[in-house]
């Protein structure tokens, strides 16, 4: 499975390598034609500043675009961050695990000797026991 996303991605990016190429060409062809047709309008260092500043400006022009959709997502993120749900949620988050830690607290300030007596047996049993030490990080960090 893993191998043919990996051939997947390895066709994708020789495609993509070999349009790239194709373009410059093309670029470079559609340059050298704005250079021949200045060269009936300019000199020959005029006509080539002008198909050089042309294609500056037409590079240009696509970083341009290419960047909107980015600022766009980032604008959207933005608004989306400051909306009162978001706010919100993260608010709740912060009130559900305080509330929750002052019961826990609480609970456990109650019952200080049980909690202390429970942890200790707690401990010795898993330095003790390579399974169950073997089970609990399987729990925790699951592979």
């Amino acid at each position: 499975m893993i191998d043919q996303l990996f051939t997947r991605l390895a066709a994708t990016i020789a495609s993509f390598l070999a349009a790239t190429l194709v373009v410059i060409a093309a670029f470079g062809f559609l340059c050298y034609a704005a250079y021949l047709a200045l060269l009936e309008i300019a000199s020959p260092p005029l006509a080539a500043l002008g198909a050089g500043l042309g294609a500056l400006a037409f590079a240009i022009l696509i970083v341009l675009v290419g960047r909107l959709p980015g600022r766009a997502r980032r604008n959207r993120a933005r608004r989306r961050d400051t909306d009162e749900d978001a706010g919100d949620a993260r608010r709740l988050a912060g009130e559900l695990g305080g509330t929750l830690g002052v019961q826990l607290g609480a609970v456990t300030r109650a019952h200080t000797p049980t909690v202390l007596t429970v942890s200790l047996l707690a401990g010795v049993a898993v330095g003790a026991s390579p399974r169950l030490r073997k089970l609990l990080l399987d729990l925790v960090l699951p592979r």
